[in-house]
């Protein structure tokens, strides 16, 4: 995490934050209030072993852990989910102060910690919901393709199995590795090859020629 030239905030200054996020009061002052502290998490070292610990000191996650892989200036809170080395594996675990696993460390690479995400073991790759612990795509796939650590861009994301494109939704819906060929522009319609020919994907997962057809769309949060 790189270092900031910038004050830590103060006790006050977080209950203040913790205000206005409570009653999402923000506003172009608060923003530019919010911008004159360095709010990151800091990461604390112990006999070769890394914890983590809010901006104003309060520890996350004890020294027992090989790494992290987090958000540069990612400000974490208590009860927050973190993508974590132990013994070599990744899992995902809760900054609860006492590292309490939600994720068990037994992957190769875990994404970005979102409801659903990304996981590879021994060079195969899946879906994993996490906070069911539930696979949405079993370890099956040749890849599930990131965008700068994230599965999805503007809501969509995709997968290779056996040579064959399939789509993912940030809703949890997605068609089988059938497509050749997959377009996702964020300013566009989510556009397929399949057989040789370019078209859409339905709201019911089929494919359709038919632009004018409710089609699976990205879009923006």
């Amino acid at each position: 995490m790189e270092s900031s030239n910038l004050p830590r905030p103060t006790q006050a200054d977080y209950e203040k934050l913790l205000k206005l996020e409570k009653n999402d009061k923000w506003t172009d002052e608060y923003l530019d209030w919010l911008n004159r502290f360095d709010w990151s998490t800091a990461l604390f070292k112990e006999k070769g072993k890394y914890g983590l610990k809010t901006a104003l000191g309060e520890v996350l996650l004890p020294v027992a852990f090989e790494d992290f892989m987090m958000l540069t200036s990612q400000m974490l809170k208590k009860g927050d989910l973190v993508v974590t080395q132990q013994n070599g594996l990744w899992g995902v675990i809760i900054a609860d102060g006492m590292g309490t696993w939600q994720v068990e460390p037994s992957y190769d690479y875990v994404g970005y910690p979102n409801t659903l995400t990304h996981v590879c073991r021994d060079g195969k790759w899946g879906v994993l919901n996490v906070k069911t612990g539930k696979f949405l795509i079993p370890l099956e796939c040749d890849m599930v393709y990131a965008h700068s650590g994230f599965m999805f861009m503007n809501g969509v994301g995709s997968y290779e199995k056996d040579g064959k494109t399939g789509i993912i939704r940030e809703d949890g819906s997605f068609t089988e590795a059938i497509f050749e060929d997959v377009v996702i522009d964020p300013e566009d319609l989510v556009r397929v090859k399949l057989n040789g020919q370019w078209g859409f994907i339905k709201e019911d997962g089929t494919f359709t020629t038919d632009e004018d057809d409710e089609v699976w769309v990205p879009y923006d949060d």
